[in-house]
Parts: structure tokens; C-alpha cells; sequence
């Protein structure tokens, strides 16, 4: 198992099937985070909205990074046109 996922809160899919609103409000208000997981894999993480928010600015900002990188490396310059298309 991955060491980002250790102290995560482990949880069966099945039982997550049968308490699922518990466990919505557990990482929605709790702000708690849940393993789900498949015959003891791990498969899935429950989280709430403003920790999915948070990953999605941190995966913005690399992105961001990456370009910003490529474009000041770059020794030619490429008209927009054939990056978007």
C-alpha cells in the first residue's frame, strides 16, 4: 500500500454501499478521508468537496509549472494554432 494512504480510515465497499450517506457526511462535514477498499485492496478514496477542490488547484499549479517549463526550454517557437488544433 502506497505510504500516502496509510492512516486513512479503511473501508469496505460493501459496507460503504450500505452506510453510504454516513460516510458522505463523515468526510463532507468530518472532514475525514476513506480508503475504500475491494477483498482488502485498496481501490477508491472517499473525500469531501474542499479537499477535491484543493487537489484540483494543486494539479492546476503543476500543469501551470510543466507549461511554463516546456515554453522557456523550448529553442522553437510554434504558431498556437497547431497546439490547439
Amino acid at each position: 500500500m502506497s505510504k500516502n494512504l496509510v492512516g486513512l480510515r479503511a473501508l469496505s465497499i460493501s459496507k460503504a454501499r450500505r452506510q453510504f450517506a454516513e460516510f458522505c457526511n463523515m468526510v463532507g462535514y468530518g472532514r475525514e478521508r476513506i480508503l475504500l477498499t475491494r477483498r482488502g485492496k485498496p481501490v477508491a478514496v472517499l473525500i469531501g468537496i474542499e479537499d477535491f477542490e484543493h487537489y484540483q488547484k494543486l494539479q492546476d499549479e503543476h500543469a501551470h509549472r510543466l507549461l511554463e517549463s516546456a515554453i522557456a526550454t523550448s529553442k522553437e517557437t510554434v504558431p498556437i494554432t497547431e497546439i490547439l488544433d
